[in-house]
């Protein structure tokens, strides 16, 4: 869910969201140019013999394993979330007056870190950055891929029910399992489709051996943005023991409980 901060500098407002990066297992870094967040997943492929510690910021070994932001700015192990307008580092103390203002969990006793290295992060304006491991030590260009599932309720209780670790068997109806290539595909299907269908959506992520999908073709659905595997249902308990790490579960519409803020 999008919140608005302000710049204690400039004094203007922007949208920002609120990570919990213990719910997500994941690590975080801001950019020192300009501020922009990256994600860090604890679940997804890093280089051979990286040791990345989630629920934090990133240490500093981890920085020159990390490509420069699109700005041209570096990832670094220090650097603070950055006002979108006049790009002055944020205040994590000023902060605590927005971000506790739009907490729900404010009005039971929690309370802002007050720090940027800490369990929690913003990401500011949607300014952010996805695993962004150097190509030439990742090991996810050529051993996994990455995809997307847009889930309703009822199959997001039975991925929970199995601790996220696969997907339930297809039922009579249901001859394929359709993962597909884009966050943005699956938004648009959890949105368009689960939510009139069943009340919510929710778009999941998780990483696959390439050479399991190898056997597979890619099918397009419309356009190149909508493409997405066709897994015969007999075929769903080899897929799962093909997922490496965990499914990790990225949006929910509507988005009136951000599952990736939760207090």
């Amino acid at each position: 869910m999008k919140h608005v901060g302000s710049c204690d500098r400039c004094k203007r407002s922007f949208e920002y969201e609120l990570i919990h990066n213990g719910f997500n297992d994941s690590a975080y870094a801001y950019c020192d140019t300009c501020g922009c967040t990256a994600m860090i997943s604890g679940w997804r492929p890093a280089p051979e013999g990286t040791t990345l510690r989630v629920h934090q910021q990133i240490s500093k070994d981890i920085e020159e394993l990390l490509e420069p932001c699109r700005c041209g700015g570096h990832f670094t192990a220090n650097a603070s979330p950055r006002c979108p307008y006049c790009k002055s580092p944020l205040s994590a103390v000023e902060a605590a007056t927005w971000i506790e203002a739009n907490a729900p969990g404010a009005s039971k006793g929690w309370r802002w870190q007050r720090d940027w290295a800490g369990l929690y992060c913003i990401i500011v304006q949607e300014n952010r950055s996805s695993d962004p491991w150097r190509m030439d030590l990742a090991r996810s260009n050529t051993e996994f891929v990455t995809l997307f599932r847009p889930v309703g309720p009822d199959e997001l209780g039975l991925i929970q029910a199995i601790d996220f670790c696969g997907f339930p068997p297809r039922l009579p109806e249901q001859p394929l399992f359709y993962p597909v290539l884009t966050e943005a595909y699956a938004s648009k299907i959890a949105r368009d489709w689960n939510v009139p269908a069943s009340g919510s959506g929710y778009v999941t992520r998780f990483t696959v051996r390439r050479a399991f999908l190898s056997r597979y073709e890619i099918h397009n659905a419309g356009g190149e943005n909508f493409r997405e595997y066709w897994i015969p249902a007999e075929d769903i308990d080899e897929f799962n023991r093909n997922i490496v790490g965990k499914i990790e579960l990225i949006k929910k519409f509507p988005a009136d409980d951000d599952i990736a803020s939760r207090t």
